[in-house]
């Protein structure tokens, strides 16, 4: 893996950084030592990959994601907008579906859910 990792950075001018990289080992099969570039790579139990906290299980963590709507509302209403000072049920509602809702679920269709998760 490390050989096709090393052809294709070479052929497409670029290089990873083993230092910043991380391994995760899925179905507990460790690969042993993978060395990038002479440097070793550290295996790691979860992995941040595009945005997402990857665990050996791969499972959808359903509290990240509520967190991550959460936030997205709270950065919305600001200084401007507060829910105590008149603010809109309705233009809450349109932020919410048109804002939040897509950020909540955005990278989510690659992880498997459960029903637990859905529950």
């Amino acid at each position: 893996m490390p050989d096709i990792g090393n052809f294709c950075t070479s052929k497409d001018k670029v290089t990873i950084n083993p230092e910043k990289s991380e391994i995760l080992s899925i179905k507990g099969n460790s690969p042993g030592s993978i060395y990038l570039n002479g440097a070793p790579v550290k295996h790691s139990t979860e992995v941040k990959h595009l945005g997402i906290i990857r665990t050996p299980k791969n499972n959808l963590n359903t509290d990240d994601r509520l967190k991550t709507a959460r936030q997205t509302i709270y950065a919305l209403l600001g200084p401007v907008l507060h829910a105590r000072k008149g603010f809109s049920p309705v233009v809450a509602l349109k932020l919410w579906n048109t804002y939040a809702i897509p950020r909540a679920l955005y990278r989510v269709e690659i992880l498997k859910v459960t029903k637990g998760d859905i529950e």
